[in-house]
């Protein structure tokens, strides 16, 4: 994938590909938001990278879009209000890597029974 902008609640924002040596965040990551800049960026793994990174049952493709896909709900999760108005003692349930992961992973499945049944 290429650089692109998108849509987030009326808001445009950017989202951007990039390896590890262009970007040292993703040493602990391989996507996160930035809604100070509203920018998202994704890692793009080497092909010698693929090789020692296990992804378990997907493949690149699939765990970029995951990512892009979690990342985006942060966005989302910003854009909307939600991420500055959930007070908690530990992390606000807004910014919670567990409800963004369920979303991610389980969004095209939800999707999929929505176009099935045309209500989308």
């Amino acid at each position: 994938m290429q650089d692109c902008k998108v849509n987030i609640l009326g808001t445009e924002w950017n989202i951007i590909f990039q390896t590890i040596e262009q970007d040292k965040a993703f040493a602990d990551c391989d996507g996160y938001c930035d809604p100070t800049v509203k920018k998202i960026h994704v890692r793009l793994y080497t092909d010698e990278e693929v090789k020692e990174q296990k992804f378990g049952y997907e493949s690149r493709e699939e765990h970029r879009k995951r990512v892009i896909r979690h990342e985006i709900l942060h966005a989302f999760m910003f854009e909307s209000g939600l991420w500055q108005n959930s007070f908690c003692a530990d992390v606000p349930w807004a910014m919670g890597e567990e409800m963004i992961d369920f979303y991610a992973i389980q969004s095209p499945k939800i999707f999929k029974v929505f176009q099935e049944l045309d209500i989308l």
